[in-house]
C-alpha cells in the first residue's frame, strides 16, 4: 500500500470501510475476534501513540487523527530518505460491509470533499475498501 502511494505520488487515501465491524464474520479478513469485533481490514498505519510503520525504505508517521461524523481523517508522514510527503488517509466509517450507505447526500457530499483536493501536481487518489 505504502509504496505504491509513495510510486504515483499520491497524498490523498481513501478507505470505504471499518477497520471492525460488530457481528460479522468476514472469512479473509478476520485478524482478531475479541470483544465480538472482527477486523475487516489491516490496519497498516501506526497510531498515534505506537511506533512508527516501516515498508523497506519507507517509514509512516502518524501526525494527528480526527473524526467528524461518519468520517475519520489521518495526516500521515511518508519518509523515504530525506524526501517527506505529506499524506491524508479519509476513512468512511458509515459504509458497512455488504451494506449501503445510509444517506446518499452524505456520500455525495464526501465525493465532492474529494473532488476539491484532486491536485494536478500530486498523484491520483487512493482509493480501497478491504
Amino acid at each position: 500500500m505504502w509504496r505504491l502511494v509513495w510510486q504515483h505520488d499520491s497524498r490523498v487515501v481513501v478507505m470505504l470501510t471499518n477497520s471492525r465491524e460488530r457481528g460479522r464474520y468476514q472469512q479473509k479478513c478476520v485478524l482478531n475476534r475479541g470483544l465480538g469485533q472482527q477486523e475487516v481490514c489491516a490496519v497498516y498505519w501506526p497510531t498515534l501513540e505506537g511506533p512508527v510503520v516501516t515498508v523497506g525504505d519507507l517509514t509512516v508517521t502518524t501526525r494527528s487523527e480526527t473524526s467528524k461524523g461518519g468520517l475519520r481523517v489521518r495526516e500521515f508522514l511518508l519518509e523515504k530518505g530525506k524526501e517527506q510527503r505529506p499524506v491524508r488517509q479519509y476513512q468512511l466509517t458509515t459504509w458497512l460491509d455488504f451494506g449501503v450507505p445510509n444517506h446518499e447526500l452524505y456520500l455525495l457530499d464526501f465525493i465532492c470533499e474529494l473532488r476539491d483536493l484532486v491536485n494536478p501536481e500530486c498523484g491520483p487518489h487512493v482509493v480501497h475498501c478491504r
